[in-house]
């Protein structure tokens, strides 16, 4: 024991020696570019306590030598009996001041990054390394994200997420996951927060995952905005083995949504809702199978501006079809003079709307997004 005690004090004196702390930052290093076949810098490695390493400057290039991963300190955690053996298996990682550059070039073309992800996929018939990942936590703070496609031009006229390029700022996770024998995957996001560049910013994002052979499990699933949130409840999603297109999906029928929306908060996807000041809360009962959606229920309403909705339905999503069907029982669709106006300055309403002062309709909506009737009874 006190053999065990002295080589491992002995460990962390040397480890403080600037020529030990190159030396080890070089092994490191090489062997890294060893596993992935790309330039990779390590300025600095400590031994923390507890079979933890601690790496100052870590430095990740792609292919083309540009910048892919940078991080100020990187913590990482060894499995003290592969150590032993005389391999370097990491079990959690943590990123401090992390910026990483992704970014796809035409579009056939991979990202930067998929010679990591090949390099570290799972191949029963790779032949075995001396440096593996286990990685069972990730934490990740004050970090950011870019990713381009260069292929796809740029928006200037208007501050709007666009997927083609993100730019994520002050990102914050906790992920932790374990992968079991009988490969079940269990999965807890913890936390996430970001911003992003078109005005999106995300305060929390929690929810668990169990996955296994087709069947999935969210639970707790959590989304919270700076003042919007959305709340769903424990649900369960299938999958088939032989259909890997979404349509195969299937969720149970008593899915639970419920929350409110600030419409400033969704001024990253429509930047005019930016100035309008509303709120809404909504909640729904809904499921999805046979690809359809069956909307059990889904009300919506906001005192401020005079709007409440009332519905139920479904909406098909066969594979056949140009674009889905729905076919939607209007229960309630009530405007009063707040909404009537703001519909007029945001939707083009034409102005004689006004005059109304209040707006019901009752009724049934079916049809395709391009084709599409209501009938039922209008009242003012």
């Amino acid at each position: 024991m006190w053999t065990l005690v002295s080589i491992y004090i002995a460990c962390i004196l040397l480890l403080n020696i600037p020529v030990v702390q190159n030396a080890i930052a070089h092994t490191a290093s090489t062997a890294l570019e060893k596993k992935i076949g790309a330039k990779v810098i390590l300025k600095r490695v400590d031994l923390g306590i507890f079979n933890r390493v601690i790496i100052d400057g870590f430095e990740v290039y792609d292919r083309h030598q540009k910048p892919l991963l940078k991080s100020s300190r990187l913590s990482v955690k060894l499995s003290l009996y592969d150590l032993l053996c005389g391999k370097i298996n990491i079990t959690s990682a943590q990123f401090f001041n992390m910026y990483a550059n992704i970014y796809k070039e035409t579009a056939t073309s991979d990202l930067n990054c998929q010679f990591i992800i090949d390099a570290f996929k799972s191949d029963e018939d790779a032949t075995e390394t001396s440096l593996n990942f286990d990685i069972k936590s990730l934490v990740i703070r004050n970090s950011g994200i870019t990713f381009d496609n260069w292929h796809s031009p740029v928006d200037r006229t208007q501050r709007k997420l666009d997927f083609n390029h993100i730019d994520i700022r002050h990102l914050n996770a906790h992920l932790s996951f374990a992968v079991q024998e009988d490969s079940s995957i269990s999965a807890s996001l913890k936390n996430l927060s970001f911003q992003e560049h078109s005005g999106l910013v995300v305060k929390a994002l929690h929810f668990g995952l169990s996955a296994k052979a087709g069947h999935w499990q969210v639970r707790d699933f959590t989304l919270r905005l700076p003042e919007s949130f959305v709340k769903l409840s424990d649900f369960s999603l299938y999958h088939s083995a032989t259909d890997r297109s979404w349509h195969a999906i299937s969720l149970n029928d008593n899915m639970q949504l419920n929350g409110k929306v600030f419409l400033p908060d969704m001024g990253c996807l429509i930047p005019s809702l930016k100035q309008v000041r509303y709120q809404f809360n909504f909640s729904s009962k809904f499921g999805f199978s046979n690809q359809t959606a069956t909307i059990l229920n889904l009300s919506l309403h906001s005192r401020q501006m005079g709007v409440r909705l009332a519905v139920s339905g479904m909406v098909n999503f066969h594979k056949r079809q140009n674009s889905p069907h729905a076919d939607i029982k209007l229960h309630l669709l009530d405007v009063r003079q707040q909404g009537i106006d703001e519909l007029i300055e945001l939707g083009g309403l034409p102005l004689p709307f006004k005059r109304l002062h209040a707006l019901t309709l009752r009724g049934q909506a079916k049809g395709y997004v391009h084709d599409f009737s209501i009938n039922g009874s209008l009242s003012t």
